[in-house]
C-alpha cells in the first residue's frame, strides 16, 4: 500500500471515530472522582454551595453568553427535570460571564427558565474541573463524585441527559444505560419540545423582519397549549411592534390575572400603556419593573421614552444613556 494510501486510511479512521466519546470529558476530574467543592452567589442575590446539595444528583450546565447551544442545553435540562419530575435532583446553571447579567435576567424570562444561575466570578470552577467546552453538563451523583459529562449540544442531548440522570439515580444500570445510549426511541413530540420549537422559529422570523410568520408559528405554539406563558407573551411583544395594542393588551392582561407577579407581562403592561399615552401608569410600572430587573435595556429605553415626551431631556438621555452602555456591554466581544 503507497504511503498515501496509507495516510488516507488513517485520516479517514480519525474522522471516523467517535468524537462525541472522547470529547464528553473534564480535563481534570475523572468519574468516580469528588467534584471540588465550591460556594458561588446567584443571579439572584442568593447562594448555592456543593456541600448542601449532597444527598442529591446534581446537573450543572456550565453555559456561554449569547450562544445558541448554551440557551438550547439550558431550556433542555429544565425541561427534563420539569416533566420528569425527577426526585432528589437538582439543575444549577453556572457561567463565568459575569459582565452578562442582563443579557441572563432577559433570556431566563423569556425562556421561563428560573432555577439557579450561579456566576464563576473568578472562573475557579471552570479552571478546577477542567472544562473543555461550552456548554458542558455535569452530572454530580449524590456523594458528590462525577457521574457523567455531556459536552456541547447535539440533537440527542434530551435522551442522553434523561439516561444519566437515570443511571445516576440508580433508577438503571450500566447495562440499561448503554441500551438506552444506543435506542433511537425517545418522545420527540412532547409539548413542551414543540411549543419551544415554535417560539424559537418565531424570533427568528421577527427579528427578519417575518412578523406574519412569526405569528403563525406563536398561534400554532397556543393551539399546542392555550394557556402557556411565553408563547402569549412572544405574541404580545409582536403586537406591540405592530401597533395591534389592544390584542396585546388582553394577552398581558390575561398572564397577569393568572400571574400577578409576571416580571416580562409587567415590563409589556408598562410598555402598551406608554403607547397608550397613560405616561403616569407606565413609569410607574416601568420603575417598578426596573428593580425587578427582566429586561433592563429595554425598561430603560422606555422610561427614555417616556421622559423625553414630558420634555425632560435629562432624565432621558440619562435613561438612553444606561440602555446603551448596558447594550454595548452585553454585545462585548
Amino acid at each position: 500500500m503507497s504511503v498515501s494510501k496509507t495516510l488516507c486510511h488513517i485520516l479517514a479512521l480519525l474522522l471516523l471515530a467517535p468524537l462525541s466519546a472522547q470529547a464528553d470529558t473534564l480535563r481534570n476530574i475523572k468519574p468516580g472522582q469528588e467534584v471540588p467543592a465550591y460556594s458561588l452567589r446567584t443571579l439572584d442575590n442568593k447562594t448555592v454551595e456543593s456541600e448542601k446539595l449532597k444527598g442529591q444528583v446534581v446537573v450543572l450546565v456550565y453555559l456561554s453568553a449569547e450562544q445558541k447551544s448554551s440557551e438550547s442545553a439550558a431550556l433542555s435540562a429544565h425541561t427534563i427535570l420539569q416533566e420528569r419530575r425527577h426526585k432528589d435532583v437538582e439543575l444549577i446553571l453556572v457561567t463565568a460571564d459575569v459582565a452578562k447579567t442582563d443579557y441572563f435576567r432577559a433570556w431566563r424570562d423569556r425562556a421561563e427558565v428560573h432555577e439557579p444561575l450561579a456566576l464563576d466570578l473568578k472562573r475557579d470552577l471552570y479552571g478546577q474541573l477542567g472544562l473543555i467546552v461550552l456548554p458542558t453538563t455535569i452530572i454530580v451523583d449524590a456523594e458528590g463524585r462525577l457521574a457523567h459529562v455531556i459536552s456541547s449540544y447535539k440533537t440527542n442531548y434530551e435522551h442522553v441527559l434523561d439516561s444519566y440522570i437515570l443511571h445516576a439515580l440508580g433508577e438503571i444500570d450500566d447495562d440499561e444505560l448503554q441500551e438506552r445510549l444506543h435506542s433511537e426511541v425517545f418522545e420527540r413530540g412532547r409539548p413542551q419540545d414543540r411549543i419551544a420549537r415554535h417560539r424559537a422559529a418565531a424570533e427568528l422570523l421577527r427579528t427578519n423582519g417575518l412578523a406574519d410568520d412569526a405569528e403563525r408559528e406563536l398561534q400554532t405554539a397556543l393551539e399546542i397549549e392555550a394557556t402557556h406563558v411565553g408563547a402569549r407573551l412572544d405574541l404580545a411583544f409582536l403586537y406591540i411592534s405592530a401597533e395591534r395594542l389592544e390584542e396585546a393588551e388582553a394577552l398581558v392582561e390575561a398572564v397577569l390575572r393568572e400571574q400577578p407577579g409576571h416580571r416580562r407581562g409587567k415590563l409589556l403592561r408598562g410598555v402598551v400603556l406608554y403607547h397608550q399615552e397613560k405616561l403616569d401608569e407606565a413609569e410607574a410600572l416601568l420603575t417598578e419593573v426596573l428593580l425587578l430587573n427582566p429586561d433592563p435595556i429595554y425598561t430603560h429605553y422606555y422610561l427614555g421614552l417616556i421622559a423625553e415626551k414630558r420634555g425632560d431631556h435629562a432624565k432621558a438621555a440619562e435613561h438612553y444613556r444606561e440602555a446603551l452602555k448596558r447594550t454595548l456591554r452585553d454585545h462585548a466581544a
